[in-house]
């Protein structure tokens, strides 16, 4: 799963971060799960809770291989 924080008013275009991933990344290295948030989960001394993330799973999350082709 790839967690997007996007700038203040900027628009993702889920569809487009996986056609990049996709041209620059090696297929076993793909994301298959992305999902925009408001701020990454992090710890009192700032790092990422990845654990945080895993548990939130794919819920809600883009699937790049259900989105259609473009």
């Amino acid at each position: 799963m790839l967690a997007l924080v996007p700038s203040e008013g900027a628009a993702l275009d889920m569809a487009d971060i996986v056609r990049q991933a996709s041209a620059q990344l090696p297929r076993f290295a793909k994301p298959r799960y992305l999902r925009q948030m408001d701020s990454l989960p992090k710890t009192a001394t700032g790092k990422i809770q990845r654990a945080v993330l895993r548990q939130q799973g794919s819920a809600g999350a883009y699937d790049a291989e259900a989105a259609p082709a473009r």
